[in-house]
């Protein structure tokens, strides 16, 4: 009777002495590397840059560009500019920022700009009916009290009012210049709007359509 053979060994199975823990020890390095790679790109990078504070503030006679119009407005020295590029500044690919948001002491200043083919007052009616980058997509947002007529530097007339939100209080600005309307949110307590009211008063009037000069 012949002896059952004996089953040759897998030609992939790696040789004892290259093996550590049941793993390929020649593959060690090369894991080692990738892990590391993902650790730098997964955590170590993210924290550090949660670890630094990113500050852009506003200095004297800086003006930010709102749209590619030539929409400007001056903000007050202080104020970090999140936000949006100034009119000394471009992006890679030329476009302008869709949107601009400052902040100071608690306070957001936004503007949004965009397409509108109706009046002030029906933009600044939109505060209610969708979200916005100045009401962090609130979607309860009520105005309150009566709207009132502004009036930039330049003369240009646009409407004003006050809203609520679940995140604080805040006035609504909208202008419209040509085709194109401008929609402005301030938001925070009303101590820290009161703090800053003047401030906000001038920026919203300093709105200028560099277009229509």
């Amino acid at each position: 009777m012949t002896a059952p053979a004996v089953p040759a060994a897998p030609q992939h199975r790696v040789p004892v002495e290259h093996r550590f823990l049941g793993l390929d020890k020649r593959t060690i390095p090369f894991a080692a590397v990738a892990l590391a790679v993902w650790l730098l790109w997964a955590v170590v990078l993210p924290w550090v840059n949660s670890q630094v504070d990113y500050t852009n503030p506003v200095e004297a006679g800086d003006e930010v560009l709102v749209s590619a119009r030539g929409v400007t407005f001056t903000p007050t020295p202080g104020w970090d500019l999140q936000q949006g590029i100034r009119t000394t500044e471009a992006t890679r690919s030329g476009a302008v920022p869709s949107d601009v948001v400052l902040v100071q002491d608690g306070v957001t200043f936004a503007v949004q700009p965009g397409p509108w083919s109706g009046t002030a007052g029906e933009l600044l009616a939109q505060v209610e009916e969708a979200p916005t980058v100045g009401t962090f997509g609130d979607t309860e947002v009520d105005l309150v009290g009566d709207a009132t007529t502004i009036t930039t530097i330049d003369g240009d007339v646009g409407v004003g009012q006050g809203f609520t939100t679940n995140r604080g209080n805040g006035v609504a600005a909208a202008y419209v210049f040509g085709e194109e309307g401008i929609l402005i949110e301030v938001l925070g307590t009303p101590e820290q709007i009161g703090q800053h009211s003047d401030q906000i008063v001038d920026m919203i009037a300093s709105f200028t359509d560099e277009e229509a000069a």
